[in-house]
C-alpha cells in the first residue's frame, strides 16, 4: 500500500534527480574586438566571470562569429605546475551533451625522460628516483620548449599533435603578468569543428564544455608510485600517454593519448579534477 505521504515526497525526489543530471549552463560574452591568444590579459574583461574553487582559478568562455576563446586565470603554484607538468585538457560537444567529442590538450611535449644506465639491484632505487620539478623549473622548460598541442574530434585534416601556431589557426599560450598569476588562452576558429561562422540562428545553440586539470606525476623509482609526493588535488580521471615534461605522460582520454609511453610508469599520477558546464553561444545584433 502506498503512502498518503508520497505525494508529498515523490515529486521532491524527483526534483532532486533532475537538478544532478542538469548542467550549469552559462552564456558565452561576445568578444569585440576578436581576442588574440598571446598569455596577455591586457585585453580581458576583469574580473573572469567563473571561479573554480578545487583549483583557485578563474575562467571565462566567449566567442564571435569565428572564434571560440577561453581565459583561464590563476595564481595557485600547485595548480600551475599540473598545467605545466600535464597540461589542460578542453572537451567541447556541439551536440550540448557533455560527451568527449571534440578535445584539445595544451601543453605537450614529445621529449621522452633520459633515465639513467642500468644499475645493479642493490642500488637501483637510490639511482633512478626522480626529483620532482618546482614551478620555477617548469616554467622555464615551457617558456623555453617548442609549443605543441594535441587534438581529436575536428574536421579533417585537423588532427593529432599540432605545432603552435599551426595553419589551421587554433592558438593556444601560456604566460604570466607581474603578480606571478598564469595566464591560459585559446582562441578556437569554429570552422575547424562546427561551421564555417555563426549565423543568427546560432543565438539559441548550448555547447558542451568541460575542463580537465591532469593530475601531477610522482617522483618514483620505477617500481610505482611514493606515496605522499602529491596527494589531494581534486578528483576525476587522469590519462598517460606519450611523454610529458620531465618524462610525465600525457593524456587527452583514449584514443589521444591512451596506454603508456616513454618516461611513465603505472600508478605515477596524482588524480586530476574536471569543471562540467554548457554554454550559450552569443551572435552580435
Amino acid at each position: 500500500m502506498i503512502s498518503p505521504l508520497s505525494k508529498y515526497y515523490f515529486p521532491i525526489l524527483i526534483g532532486f534527480i533532475l537538478a544532478s543530471c542538469s548542467s550549469t549552463v552559462y552564456l558565452s560574452l561576445y568578444q569585440t574586438p576578436p581576442l588574440k591568444a598571446d598569455g596577455s590579459a591586457e585585453d580581458w574583461s576583469l574580473p573572469l566571470k567563473n571561479f573554480d574553487s578545487g583549483n583557485n582559478m578563474y575562467y571565462s568562455l566567449s566567442n564571435d562569429l569565428d572564434n571560440l576563446y577561453i581565459r583561464v586565470k590563476t595564481r595557485d603554484n600547485l595548480t600551475q605546475m599540473r598545467i605545466l607538468s600535464s597540461g589542460i585538457q578542453f572537451w567541447l560537444d556541439t551536440s550540448g551533451k557533455n560527451k568527449e567529442q571534440i578535445g584539445l590538450q595544451f601543453p605537450i611535449t614529445l621529449k621522452p625522460h633520459k633515465r639513467t644506465a642500468t644499475v645493479n639491484r642493490e642500488n637501483r632505487d637510490s639511482s633512478i628516483i626522480r626529483k620532482p620539478a618546482d614551478l620555477a623549473s617548469l616554467k622555464n622548460k615551457f617558456l623555453n620548449d617548442d609549443k605543441r598541442m594535441h587534438v581529436e574530434g575536428f574536421k579533417p585534416p585537423v588532427g593529432g599533435i599540432l605545432p603552435v601556431p599551426n595553419d589551421f589557426g587554433i592558438a593556444m599560450n601560456i604566460d604570466w603578468d607581474s603578480t606571478g598569476a598564469m595566464i591560459y588562452e585559446a582562441s578556437i576558429p569554429f570552422r575547424t569543428f562546427y561551421k564555417t561562422s555563426l549565423s543568427p540562428n546560432d543565438s539559441a545553440k548550448l555547447m558542451g564544455v568541460k575542463i580537465d586539470i591532469n593530475g601531477m606525476p610522482y617522483a618514483s623509482n620505477g617500481m610505482g608510485a611514493r606515496p605522499g609526493a602529491y596527494s589531494g588535488m581534486g578528483m576525476g580521471m587522469g590519462g598517460m600517454g606519450m611523454g610529458g615534461y620531465g618524462g610525465m605522460g600525457f593524456g587527452l582520454r583514449i584514443p589521444l593519448g591512451g596506454g603508456m609511453g616513454p618516461g611513465s610508469y603505472p600508478g605515477n599520477y596524482s588524480s586530476s579534477s574536471e569543471i562540467k558546464f554548457k554554454i550559450k553561444l552569443s551572435v552580435k545584433p
